[in-house]
């Protein structure tokens, strides 16, 4: 998704990123730092090539974020940077396997032999929270944990760029992610924005975050390493069965030719561009139907109505997404439950995401273009229904 505060170079140029999966075939002899190279120029292009700027890149040990860190390096050597001064590690240490501290300890090693400054960030999963440098990513800690470590892994991250003025982030993400990534929200039900490809760059308050390596397969990553004599670390829950995507990577290893991930990976990249189709819309209905006051948000109906639907459910899961203030938008279905209610059923009111809904339609068919949504903060509950038990969990997982 191309975020509306991005910079020109960097509005313009991400589209660069997705047009390689369109010529997979081209780039396929290619040499991984040629390809690497190519991509992070166009996503970074710099007046001065003898001051690259500086690249704090998220390496856990495995080899694909520890060939991101080696390439970025490259890539700052051949520009005339000093990788000590432009380069510099960051392991999060999750602590939920004995192995982790010594695996960091291994990362910094490695990254000192190399003469690139490391630093391990430890979750402390009681106060995780106060590392989230934007008010997006507070949740609550207690559900799926896989999901809270890696929500966890992005509040340190990008809390100790802001901290120390690193304004790019680049992570690891691989073609072969992006494969998993479409099989396992097909797998979900999910929509476009589900399906389509993580974003290549997406703006935050304190700078970038880059993916670099989203045409790049896991393979080549490999290959880089054994060529430049680098180990690195295998998790052992990248084989635990139990998880969904690791099943989903194991199908695809047993079936290339009926599920080739370069043209999944090309499939989900190019729903990435469908998906900025559709954020055009929602900015253009925002900008010409929405009303917002110091709290609360007014939606025009009839323009609602008027809307296709992917449209319309962005809008409004963007609405409540706003006014709730909670980590992730409402799901589909919640969606789909509340225009039943208030426009099918006529209710008025209802409540979803911490926020309370009404909507005013006129009696008069000449006025209905009056009719409209306000969306404003839900009223605190009395302390009585504080201790009551949910109906629903308020951990969900990103991209509906």
């Amino acid at each position: 998704m191309i975020f509306a505060d991005f910079s020109p170079h960097l509005a313009s140029t991400a589209i660069f990123l997705r047009q390689p999966a369109r010529f997979a075939d081209s780039l396929a002899g290619m040499l991984i730092e040629t390809v690497f190279a190519s991509q992070l120029d166009a996503l970074l292009p710099t007046a001065d090539p003898s001051t690259p700027p500086r690249l704090a890149i998220a390496v856990s040990g495995g080899a694909d974020s520890l060939a991101l860190l080696r390439l970025a390096a490259d890539w700052v050597r051949s520009r005339g940077g000093m990788v000590g001064e432009a380069v510099c590690g960051l392991t999060v240490d999750h602590r939920l396997r004995p192995e982790s501290t010594a695996e960091a300890a291994q990362v910094q090693a490695w990254l000192a032999a190399l003469g690139i400054p490391h630093h391990t960030l430890t979750w402390q999963r009681a106060d995780a929270s106060q590392h989230s440098p934007t008010p997006h990513h507070q949740q609550d800690w207690g559900g799926n944990l896989q999901a809270a470590a890696r929500q966890a892994r992005y509040h340190l991250l990008e809390g100790w760029c802001q901290a120390n003025g690193w304004p790019l982030l680049l992570t690891a993400h691989q073609r072969d992610d992006v494969a998993e990534h479409l099989l396992l929200r097909l797998k979900r039900g999910s929509g476009l924005y589900g399906l389509a490809a993580p974003a290549a760059v997406i703006a935050c308050p304190w700078g970038h975050i880059v993916r670099p390596l989203l045409t790049t397969r896991h393979q080549d990553c490999i290959a880089y390493l054994q060529a430049h004599g680098q180990a690195w670390i295998e998790d052992p829950s990248n084989q635990d069965g139990r998880f969904d995507r690791v099943r989903i990577r194991q199908l695809l290893a047993d079936y290339p030719d009926l599920l080739p991930s370069d043209r999944l990976a090309m499939a989900s990249l190019r729903l990435q561009d469908a998906r900025q189709v559709v954020e055009q819309a929602v900015e253009q209905f925002w900008a010409a139907a929405v009303t917002p006051t110091s709290s609360s948000l007014s939606l025009n109906h009839r323009a609602l109505l008027a809307s296709l639907p992917e449209v319309r459910w962005r809008v409004l899961a963007r609405a409540l997404h706003h006014i709730g203030q909670t980590p992730y938008p409402p799901r589909f279905e919640d969606l789909q439950r509340l225009w039943q209610r208030l426009v099918v059923e006529r209710r008025g009111r209802a409540t979803l995401n911490h926020c309370l809904i009404s909507l005013t339609i006129p009696a008069s068919p000449g006025l209905s273009d009056s009719a409209s949504w306000l969306i404003q903060p839900e009223p605190p509950r009395p302390d009585s229904a504080k201790n009551l038990p949910k109906n629903r969990k308020q951990q969900r997982s990103p991209q509906p």
